[in-house]
């Protein structure tokens, strides 16, 4: 009897689990109820449920904004709307709205899913640490300005596969700025806002509700080919980091921006990706401060173009483009710029001194050269500036374009004049820098650079011509992708 019994239990546990429904995928889970418009339209439907109501809901927004006006410098005045919708996870949307015959506004709305919300939370209350998380999270797409692109936002939203991969791309076609970055700038604020909510709030207990078994099974997969958001362990590691840096400042500070946030969420994203390779454009210009011309013939030193004519200025103003990673000391970095060079002899006593000739010369430059930082990484700081020393080297290739010769103490015949030639000559450099660790440009450095230049003339007699040129330059980059 015992084996017989035995049997049919274990027959009873296979049907019963075989028998079992599959667990709902989150489409299957959406209360029919909440089965409207997950766009703008949803401004024009009825009231329905969460927290507990739509009501219950548009009044916690208004008393965050209140809250975040009081904390900080961000002065939003608009009302933003919260609808119930058939959206997979709440949105923040911009809806255009005409408000008069010859007027139009932006409503500002966030839509909500009920199922959703009930799912990623694991603990049951009225409204819990992540229901004001999520919603501080989309009411700073609104205060922050995140949609002001909202046609590049939605893009993005509905990017999958092997094309959410390539955001660069996207980011360049539809005009828009990182989305991932502005994902993770609005949970950093979601987690500000929580602070100003609960002064002693922990932020491994507020982690501890959400219900991570949920986020695994239905928004892990998704995360890793989601050109918007970035994978939620990545999240809540950018999180933990940004929390430490927000203990460091006073919670109530009233100085508090969104360039702070932009800053941290530029950091944190640069930091889930070192790998990433940046490029920058700037502009490069500058001018000789020191200088010794050294002209010869025959080996015999020349009393004649050993100075620059006085007031005028060896200039030099061009283009940079610089390539990086953020974990790696090493730039790679080139310059492209116009240059002159300017010479003279005088002669005679100070104060009847007098120009005897002069000579000009034209230059299309380039420098490619190797640059050496070896400052800036604070592995336990979520600083979004490095300041520090850099170095670099390389040649200094010179195109000449012309050059002017005149004296003004004899007629030198067009036959007896030289004629510039190219030249290669290295160029060393050391100064400071102020690297924006963002994805956005704005860098600045002050280089004082050396170099030993061989001028060409192609003459007879042929003269050796040494210039030591000691320049002071100024770098800003206004381009980076």
């Amino acid at each position: 009897m015992r084996p017989c019994l035995l049997a049919l239990f274990v027959l009873f546990v296979v049907n019963r689990v075989i028998g079992q429904p599959a667990k709902p995928t989150p489409t299957q889970q959406t209360d029919l109820s909440y089965k409207q418009f997950c766009d703008c339209r949803a401004l024009t439907t009825g009231a329905k449920g969460y927290l507990p109501s739509e009501e219950a809901a548009n009044k916690a927004v208004s008393e965050l904004l209140t809250l975040i006006r009081r904390n900080s410098s961000m002065q939003y005045t608009d009302s933003i709307v919260v609808k119930a919708a058939g959206c997979g996870a709440p949105e923040a949307r911009s809806c255009p709205t005409v408000v008069t015959e010859k007027k139009a506004a932006d409503v500002p709305l966030i839509l909500y899913n009920k199922v959703f919300m009930e799912g990623v939370n694991k603990k049951v209350a009225l409204m819990t640490r992540v229901d004001r998380h999520i919603l501080a999270h989309e009411i700073s797409h609104h205060v922050l300005g995140h949609l002001k692109n909202t046609d590049g936002v939605a893009v993005f939203g509905g990017l999958k596969g092997t094309d959410a991969g390539d955001t660069t791309r996207i980011q360049r076609r539809y005009k828009v700025t990182n989305i991932q970055a502005e994902e993770i700038q609005a949970d950093f604020f979601g987690l500000w806002v929580l602070s100003l909510l609960d002064k002693s709030l922990n932020f491994e207990a507020f982690v501890s509700e959400f219900d991570t078994d949920y986020i695994r099974q239905y928004l892990e997969p998704d995360s890793k080919y989601s050109a918007s958001h970035p994978a939620f362990k990545d999240r809540i590691s950018a999180m933990r980091r940004f929390w430490k840096q927000l203990q460091l400042r006073e919670l109530q500070q009233k100085g508090i921006s969104r360039g702070y946030f932009a800053n941290s969420a530029g950091v944190a994203y640069l930091e889930l990706h070192p790998e990433r390779t940046f490029w920058d454009l700037g502009f490069v210009a500058g001018l000789t401060v020191a200088g010794q011309p050294q002209f010869s013939v025959d080996g015999i030193p020349v009393d004649g173009l050993l100075y620059r004519v006085p007031n005028a200025y060896n200039l030099y103003m061009g283009f940079q483009i610089t390539r990086f990673k953020w974990q790696s000391p090493w730039q790679f970095e080139a310059e492209v710029a116009y240059s002159t060079q300017k010479y003279g002899t005088l002669i005679g006593d100070k104060p009847s001194q007098r120009l005897l000739e002069t000579l000009d010369l034209y230059y299309l430059t380039a420098f490619p050269k190797a640059t050496w930082i070896p400052f800036g990484r604070r592995p336990n700081q979520f600083a979004a500036n490095r300041f520090g020393v850099f170095a670099s080297a390389g040649p200094m290739v010179r195109i000449p374009i012309g050059f002017t010769y005149q004296n003004y103490g004899t007629t030198v015949a067009p036959a007896n004049m030289p004629s510039l030639q190219l030249s290669v000559n290295p160029r060393a450099s050391i100064g400071v820098e102020l690297l924006k660790k963002s994805f956005r440009p704005g860098s600045y450095k002050i280089a004082l650079s050396y170099e030993l230049a061989r001028i060409q003339l192609a003459t007879t007699p042929k003269p050796k011509a040494l210039s030591h040129n000691v320049d002071l330059t100024f770098h800003y980059s206004f381009s980076r992708w």
